[in-house]
């Protein structure tokens, strides 16, 4: 036997008698994953019993088949996937044959279950598959990002996953893998993957110094983005939720609750994964409402109260100024609305400021209070006559806008009350009764609250008038005869002295104005005195007179 080898094949053939030429243009018609075809076509002018066709891989025989003489084609099933095999076509005519053979390959079967994770990240993806039935060499991965490729990764055959880095954040991308066998490539095994979409940067959350408002704004994630979701929470309770377009980034809520302390989530959206950015704001706390300072009548104090402020807060704080200087502050617990101040000067008008606390944000509202002025110290009478009245006194403590002096008499007033500076430390009252009691009135101001304080004065009587001491109707007697002075007189004393001796002195009732005395020595001359009384006060007026 002699062997021959050509383009497509391995030619045999005996010299014992005249052997059948072999096929001719041997070659493999068809290829796929569990399957060859052979093709050939006759030898011409040959005679042939028919075919004999073997199937090989590497020295083992896998299959034969016996064909009859006009068979061309011969095909091989349920071969594995990606293996080399020979085909041989032998020729048969009689005891002699002639033999081809051809080299080929089954399709390698596409990897199974190919999938495309993230895994939660932002720049990368997870590729897995199962490797199929088969021979192989390796595995050759592409990556498409909008239908272009951006990776392309050659593993060794017996790799099931790969880490693909450097991707871009919420973007979508189609892997495609395919297994190679030689020249052979198989069916591709496609899988779409999405990488998580990158959170937002530098939120920012303002209210506005608005009790009811929140501005949200932050810097786009970078990356693909279909849209933000941004929802406001209020403890477990979602209050609003806003889908925000991409090239708008910023929104606001309104209508919220004043004080309170929200949770605003931003979501970045590609496909359907979101990546979350949290961060809390309060709105602005409300302001009291009616706020007052009261001083109860007291000139070192000052009760505060107000209406409670809507909303939520933690506390109030209360400051008490003054020139803008804090005199006095206090903490007020939020169920509270009132709160008092002592040790203040009197007279004096506050600043007071109740500040609404609710976390770091504050709203604030004054109002003005003043003490209640002191009186003046040590209210005395000074020199006075019959027609005025001096009033003295020592300025009152704390601060005092003005005195005013005014004079009753039976609680009426004399006449209108005179405005002094509060530098003034006396004032004289003229144009008076003589005589009369009168009630005198010091009254300190400040702002509109004044104190008063008072005493009781007296002017000095008049003397009587027309004093006249002449001998009596009856013989060593002496008859005292006056006319009323102005004004008000209690009584009289008249009084009978002869050479410097007081003799007698007899009271006599107001409205009497002449008196005997008798059983005096004829021809003698006396002093009289009538002696004006009211109140306390005198007024003397003397003469002389001879029985």
């Amino acid at each position: 036997m002699v062997e021959s080898t050509g383009e497509q094949g391995t030619v045999e053939y005996c010299h014992r008698g005249m052997a059948p030429k072999p096929v001719s243009e041997l070659h493999i018609r068809h290829a796929d994953e569990t399957s060859l075809s052979a093709l050939w076509s006759h030898a011409p002018n040959s005679a042939r019993d028919g075919y004999a066709v073997e199937l090989r891989h590497g020295n083992a025989t896998v299959a034969t088949r016996d064909l009859t003489r006009d068979m061309r084609e011969c095909t091989f099933n349920v071969l594995m996937p990606g293996r080399v095999f020979t085909i041989t076509v032998t020729t048969k005519s009689g005891e002699l044959n002639s033999s081809v053979s051809v080299l080929g390959r089954t399709v390698p079967m596409e990897v199974r279950r190919v999938h495309l994770s993230n895994q939660g990240h932002v720049d990368s993806l997870q590729a897995s598959w199962e490797l199929p039935p088969g021979d192989l060499d390796y595995c050759s991965l592409e990556l498409l990002h909008n239908n272009q490729a951006v990776q392309n990764h050659t593993v060794p055959a017996n790799t099931t996953s790969l880490q693909l880095s450097d991707l871009r954040p919420g973007a979508s991308y189609r892997l495609v893998v395919s297994t190679v066998s030689g020249g052979m490539v198989s069916k591709p095994a496609v899988a779409e993957g999405r990488t998580v979409p990158a959170a937002v940067g530098e939120v920012m959350v303002s209210n506005n110094g608005r009790p009811d408002f929140l501005g949200v704004s932050w810097q786009p994630a970078v990356g693909d983005v279909d849209s933000y979701l941004v929802l406001l929470k209020d403890r477990d309770r979602t209050v609003h939720n806003l889908v925000v377009s991409k090239a708008s980034p910023e929104c606001v809520f309104n209508s919220l609750k004043s004080g309170r302390l929200y949770t605003v989530s931003i979501a970045t959206r590609s496909g359907s994964f979101q990546n979350n950015t949290m961060v809390t704001a309060r709105t602005q706390p409300s302001s009291v409402q009616n706020p007052n300072a009261i001083h109860s009548a007291r000139d070192d104090f000052l009760k505060v109260y107000w209406r409670h402020a809507a909303g939520d807060l933690d506390r109030y704080e209360v400051v008490i100024k003054y020139n803008n200087t804090v005199v006095q502050n206090q903490t007020v617990a939020r169920s509270q609305n009132d709160c008092v101040f002592s040790s203040l000067v009197p007279g004096r008008l506050y600043t007071v400021t109740v500040s609404t606390w609710s976390g770091e944000y504050q709203s604030s509202v004054s109002t003005d209070g003043r003490t209640f002025p002191s009186a003046v110290r040590r209210l005395a009478l000074g020199d006075s006559g019959t027609g005025d009245l001096v009033v003295t006194w020592s300025p009152a403590l704390g601060d005092v806008d003005h005195y005013e002096v005014q004079i009753l008499f039976n609680d009426t007033r004399v006449y209108p009350p005179v405005t002094l500076g509060n530098e003034a430390r006396d004032h004289r009252l003229a144009s008076l009764t003589p005589g009369r009691l009168y009630k005198i009135v010091v009254s300190t101001f400040s702002g509109p609250n004044q104190r008063p304080q008072f005493i009781e004065g007296r002017t000095v009587p008049s003397q009587v008038r027309n004093l006249h001491a002449r001998p009596g109707d009856q013989a060593a007697s002496l008859r005292v005869s006056w006319t009323p002075g102005d004004g008000d007189v209690d009584m009289y004393t008249v009084s009978l002295s002869q050479g410097g001796h007081l003799l007698e002195t007899r009271p006599v009732p107001k409205h009497v104005t002449e008196l005997d005395f008798q059983g005096l020595i004829p021809g003698q001359l006396y002093g009289v005195e009538v002696q004006a009384l009211s109140g306390i006060l005198v007024n003397n007026s003397t003469t002389t007179g001879r029985t």
